[in-house]
């Protein structure tokens, strides 16, 4: 796509002045042009008298010329001596014909920008993360290309500039400073801290062969990339769980008048016993719940040790444990007695005091041990779970 102003000289090396000269410009083969005395971009005739005399030169200069591929411009010269005979490269004057070539270069690069955590492309982070940037210069041209760098921008403002010389630098494969045909050049911007959506830019920026500048600005519109890292705010929340006992878990509502979820489990002959506590396992649909820790029963001599162990993350704020004979513990309704399944009335609990206007839970085991107990017994365990969850804002 650039143009090339070609210049064309015809001189009278010989003794005898030439008349009715002229030359004729080829384009890879094809006439393009006819010039003579009369053509724009002529000169040399200095003394205005037609003739290319001896010793004289005249000159052409074609301005404008559109160069798309390598191309070859020849040009032949003509004149006719003082005998009538034409001067011409046909008629054997050899120097009546040059050529020159003009090669076409087509630099071009991609750059590209991901944002990584442990190795592994990430895109959204908890305020406060660190994570790594990896920059990628590509040469996608066919020429090689000299004082390549990139600019990394956070937030639309230039947080560093990075070349060959630059820390987390690599791919020059035979270190001579050139980003060469095909290669791939290729920085890694470490430990860069997350507090708030953030928008992360690189320009990439080289020199062709020519001395012209290979960027973004300059029309090369991969020299320009971009990722966005968001962040995901956190706040303490808290779930309700029960432990689920697998083969001795029965669902509360089968002894209860409501269709509030959780299990009672049994009946358990003396033995050791460990099963899973779920979190926001609504209807008893194991598949909508999470897994927070473990439950352990051990029943042994009339003992009954229980012990919650949450999983790393969640934390204790209340329990509620019912141990004995009877399948959940009873209260009074009128004159009868009925099972109940509210955690509140169980007889064993503990309240870890968690303010939930300004949350701090730290507590993630707990124990109770009672004795006296003999034949089946039935545990139900329900805890009040606190976990982080995401929000709209910071906690």
């Amino acid at each position: 796509g650039d143009t090339v102003d070609l210049t064309i000289k015809e001189q009278n090396t010989g003794d005898d002045p030439l008349t009715d000269v002229y030359v004729e410009l080829y384009k890879d083969a094809v006439l393009h042009a006819t010039l003579d005395k009369d053509s724009t971009g002529f000169s040399g005739d200095t003394n205005t008298n037609g003739k290319l005399d001896v010793g004289e030169t005249w000159q052409w200069s074609v301005t404008g010329v559109t160069v798309n591929a390598d191309t070859n411009f020849e040009v032949l010269g003509f004149g006719t001596d003082s005998l009538g005979n034409e001067v011409s490269y046909a008629e054997g004057y050899l120097d009546e014909k040059d050529d020159v070539d003009v090669y076409v270069i087509e630099p071009d690069t991609m750059v590209s920008i991901a944002a990584e955590m442990d190795g592994m492309p990430v895109s959204m982070v908890t305020m406060g993360d660190a994570i790594d940037l990896v920059i990628t210069e590509e040469n996608t041209g066919n020429d090689p290309l000299t004082d390549v760098y990139v600019e990394l921008y956070k937030d639309a403002v230039l947080h560093t500039t990075l070349d060959k010389d630059s820390l987390g630098f690599s791919g020059d494969v035979n270190t001579n400073d050139i980003l060469d045909v095909g290669e791939t050049w290729q920085w890694v911007v470490t430990g860069v801290i997350i507090n708030a959506d953030t928008t992360f830019e690189v320009l990439g920026f080289g020199t062709d062969s020519l001395g012209n500048e290979v960027s973004y600005a300059e029309g090369y519109l991969d020299e320009k990339d971009d990722v966005t890292v968001t962040v995901e705010y956190l706040c303490w929340g808290d779930e309700t769980a029960w432990a689920y006992g697998g083969q001795y878990a029965k669902p509360n509502w089968d002894y209860v008048n409501n269709q509030f979820w959780g299990w009672t489990n049994g009946p358990l002959s003396e033995g050791t016993y460990t099963w899973d506590i779920y979190a926001g396992a609504g209807q008893n649909d194991l598949d909508k719940g999470e897994i927070v820790g473990e439950l352990t029963v051990v029943y042994s001599g009339g003992t009954v040790t229980v012990t919650y162990q949450m999983d790393p993350g969640y934390y204790l704020g209340e329990t509620h444990l019912w141990v004995g004979n009877d399948v959940l513990p009873k209260v009074k309704q009128g004159k009868k007695e009925v099972y109940t399944n509210s955690p509140g009335l169980f007889p064993y609990a503990h309240d870890f005091g968690i303010d939930k206007d300004d949350p701090h839970p730290t507590e993630t085991t707990w124990t109770w041990s009672g004795d006296g107990f003999e034949g089946n017994i039935y545990v139900a365990a329900h805890s009040v779970v606190w976990m982080s969850v995401p929000c709209d804002e910071p906690y």
